[in-house]
């Protein structure tokens, strides 16, 4: 059974045109993007080859930003760099993907897979 997650550990920061950003992890925003991008490997697939929309969906998602909270926040990620938040925003759908915890950090791999043990050939 997985361990509880301790505070704030899925949490990821960001800056985005020079602002400090957290992206919070909830049931609510992983329900969102994984409906909307296909999936969390389809989220991340968009995610990897620099798609916009979806560093927008992720990270307003991420943010909590509904309405008229959200305005501005698009050209905030276009000044800063789709290609520069893309990292950020793949592992933040990896954490949603594990229950709003980072994936295990024992196995050194932030790919967001399963980490199974490795066994020794005979």
């Amino acid at each position: 059974m997985a361990s509880k997650p301790s505070p704030n550990a899925g949490d990821v920061p960001i800056v985005l045109d020079g602002e400090d950003f957290v992206l919070k992890p909830s049931l609510a925003c992983a329900s969102t993007l994984s409906r909307q991008g296909g999936g969390f490997a389809g989220m991340s697939s968009r995610l990897a080859t620099i798609d916009f929309d979806a560093t927008v969906m992720v990270i307003t998602q991420g943010l909590g930003l509904k309405g008229q909270d959200a305005k501005g926040i698009d050209e905030k990620i276009y000044l800063t760099g789709v290609g520069e938040l893309a990292g950020s925003c793949i592992r933040f759908i990896n954490i949603l993907a594990n229950g709003g915890r980072p994936p295990n950090e024992e196995a050194g791999d932030d790919s967001g897979g399963s980490a199974r043990p490795q066994t020794a050939s005979s």
